[in-house]
């Protein structure tokens, strides 16, 4: 075997253990995740990139080659300059930016996902995390770049249609936001989050028994998930049937205690009920979650007050 060939093998060997290893910490990374310790799971993926995309600067050792440590031979020069990307690079870029998404650090998720892209740019799924992360800034013309950059890349993507009918929807292009979400539903047809997004489409566009059967399939499918009770709760509060709507969102928030919306829109519930001690506490723990419905909830509280005269 040559010398070249030898030394070849002990870094292809050497990058095998990296490999292996960082596998290892990606998991811990997306158990940690998976328990919402965003914190943790970032300095696993840290480490995990660290460990596959640094330089291999080694000292290598062979008895009887002319590679031995501290020898400046041109070989040993251009070795130094190798630097190793392991596949799982961009993977591990890729879920940093979700942790990081997950922190509400939305720069710091865009630049992870800018790097996993520049790694793989066939990577799909990194085009679908960015453009969500632009469609969270209300950058909708850099999300939609993205979203329409999954798709073609990989036309199954559910997340890709349902992120560019978000984007429709708020264009107000219904038709295009229903293809999009009705494409979200048929490629996953027992996902309860794309039977929400349908819904609330249909919500928004008054097709209230289209909307409804849309959250009570959502509800079938996953019990735990809050948004479809919200979505039922807003139309029940738009139809004027307080007491149902508030059933609604009670159950939203019992199963998620953050959800600024639910808050929002049970105040409004109280509020016409004559409840203003209910309403305002509703009213205070939406704005401390969601500073951005102030000037919604001056608007409606208004409407709703001038109903009493």
């Amino acid at each position: 075997m040559s010398k070249l060939l030898v030394i070849i093998t002990v870094f292809i060997f050497a990058l095998n253990s990296y490999s292996q290893s960082a596998g290892d910490i990606v998991k811990k990374g997306l158990d940690f995740h998976a328990r919402g310790d965003y914190d943790r799971a970032i300095d696993q993926f840290s480490e995990a990139i660290l460990l596959t995309s640094r330089p291999v600067r080694r000292s290598v050792s062979i008895p009887g080659s002319s590679f031995q440590d501290g020898e400046s031979t041109a070989g040993a020069t251009i070795l130094d300059r190798v630097r190793f990307i392991d596949p799982r690079t961009a993977i591990a870029h890729l879920f940093r930016g979700n942790s990081y998404f997950g922190k509400s650090d939305l720069d710091a998720a865009i630049n992870d996902y800018s790097e996993a892209i520049s790694i793989t740019p066939g990577l799909a799924e990194a085009y679908v995390a960015r453009g969500m992360a632009w469609l969270a800034k209300k950058d909708l013309e850099r999300a939609s770049a993205d979203l329409d950059r999954a798709i073609r890349l990989n036309s199954k993507l559910t997340r890709a249609y349902a992120g560019r009918g978000l984007i429709r929807l708020d264009r107000h292009d219904m038709q295009g936001a229903m293809e999009d979400f009705n494409k979200a539903v048929e490629l996953e047809p027992k996902n309860a989050g794309m039977y929400y997004h349908r819904g609330d489409a249909r919500r928004v566009t008054r097709d209230n028994a289209g909307a409804l059967a849309d959250f009570d399939q959502a509800m079938k499918l996953d019990p735990k998930l809050a948004s479809p009770y919200l979505g039922r709760g807003t139309i029940r509060l738009h139809n004027r049937d307080y007491e149902a709507a508030i059933k609604d969102f009670d159950k939203a928030l019992e199963l998620n205690d953050h959800y600024a919306e639910a808050f929002k829109n049970r105040g409004f519930a109280y509020a016409a009920l004559g409840k203003t001690a209910e309403s305002a506490k509703d009213i205070e723990r939406a704005l401390a979650l969601a500073p951005r419905y102030r000037a919604e909830i001056d608007t409606n509280l208004k409407i709703i007050s001038s109903w009493k005269r």
